[in-house]
């Protein structure tokens, strides 16, 4: 991965090693022996706080979360959310060891990792999703893609420290050892997720004081000169529309066929790898994010259009992470426009996102809207407060 981390220092001792893992130099090797033994810390630390003289000293180990440590965690970190926003924790967390349990690469590679104290009670939990490409899979994809045109992201998820251990320190170590983490292994952005409400006022700033700029769409997300723009549209007011073809073997080789049409060289690199991912999700299966696909065609039979969606975590959008209409056809655009807008009708969802490299200016003639300035309702219907995205290059 380019610059990133990627070999071990030879001989070092135990104290050279948990001096290592604390300024987030790990190998991939490394962390995924962390995942096979959850119970065991990562590393230890000790944090100061206060002036000169009259330092108090917070001693922790970082550790993998493992099911043994989710119960006391939620209880510990009940307090630190509202109820609805809680629920959603709760339930992700259960969603994630469901997804642990799948034997092949999942949508969306997901960590979660947690500090504790010396009587082994859990109190800051951290989430990282790694994808190299906007709905791609981390460690599962990383390797097929060059690093010098296709960048690597790690999103910030789930960060909470327990009311009774805030200004402590400890948080502001955990997010700075998750951002030398993500940059050791080659990502060149940090992606923290939130919204606009009153009670995230906190968060918004430790994020501004870090280094994050506010903005869906991001300059060189894919790459050199590739950016992220993105968009949305709501719903209430789409006609449905009940898909007759999914994306499946039997249509890839015409999906490519149609991705070299309207992709940029890089994108469709991308594509080919996050479909045959795609191509390994089964329906029903447990997991953080559910895929859902169609394909639209005319009555020749031609493919006009596509697209590969994401639900999950977010309670009323749904993320359509690929799609693309045949340039050639009329109306191939509006047609796949409606057919988003519908789709995510009947999934009961009262938002539909898309993202895109670059800008795509047909999508604002078909309902369609900037998500520049963040994205509203997608946390429940009726929600005034808005979706927004804070991003930092690493």
């Amino acid at each position: 991965m380019g610059n990133s981390f990627e070999q071990p220092i030879q001989a070092e001792s135990p104290e050279q090693k948990n001096a290592r893992f604390a300024e987030g130099l790990i190998t991939e090797n490394e962390i995924r022996e962390c995942w096979e033994r959850p119970d065991k810390p990562i590393f230890e630390h000790t944090v100061k706080k206060g002036e000169e003289g009259k330092e108090q000293e917070m001693k922790f180990r970082v550790q993998v979360l493992s099911e043994n440590l989710k119960d006391d965690l939620l209880a510990e970190l009940k307090n630190s959310w509202d109820k609805p926003t809680f629920e959603e924790l709760k339930e992700t967390l259960e969603l994630f060891f469901e997804q642990k349990k799948i034997g092949h690469p999942a949508l969306l590679n997901v960590e979660y990792y947690v500090t504790v104290d010396s009587e082994n009670n859990p109190f800051v939990i951290t989430g990282i999703y790694t994808d190299d490409i906007y709905g791609g899979a981390g460690f599962a994809t990383k390797d097929k893609l060059d690093s010098q045109n296709h960048y690597l992201a790690t999103r910030l998820g789930w960060f909470s420290v327990s009311k009774d251990y805030q200004g402590a320190g400890v948080g502001g170590f955990l997010f700075d050892w998750v951002e030398k983490m993500a940059k050791s292994r080659g990502s060149k952005f940090m992606v923290a997720e939130t919204d606009d409400f009153e009670k995230e006022e906190t968060a918004l700033k430790l994020y501004k004081n870090r280094g994050y700029k506010n903005g869906l769409d991001i300059k060189d997300y894919f790459g050199p000169g590739r950016d992220m723009v993105s968009y949305f549209a709501k719903v209430e007011d789409a006609q449905p529309f009940i898909i007759e073809e999914k994306v499946a073997a039997e249509n890839k080789a015409e999906l490519f066929n149609l991705a070299k049409k309207i992709y940029s060289a890089e994108r469709y690199k991308e594509f080919e790898v996050c479909l045959n991912l795609f191509l390994q999700q089964k329906d029903g299966e447990e997991t953080i994010m559910a895929s859902h696909s169609f394909v639209l065609r005319n009555q020749e039979g031609k493919i006009t259009g596509f697209s590969m969606l994401m639900s999950g975590i977010y309670e009323n959008v749904i993320f359509s992470c690929w799609e693309g209409a045949d340039p050639d056809i009329e109306g191939g655009k509006k047609g796949l426009a409606e057919a988003l807008r519908g789709y995510a009708f009947l999934q009961g969802k009262g938002i539909v996102a898309v993202t895109r490299e670059g800008e795509d200016k047909e999508f604002l003639e078909y309902g369609f809207q900037s998500a520049n300035d963040g994205i509203p309702e997608v946390f429940e219907k009726g929600d005034p407060t808005k979706f927004l995205l804070y991003s930092k290059r690493l």
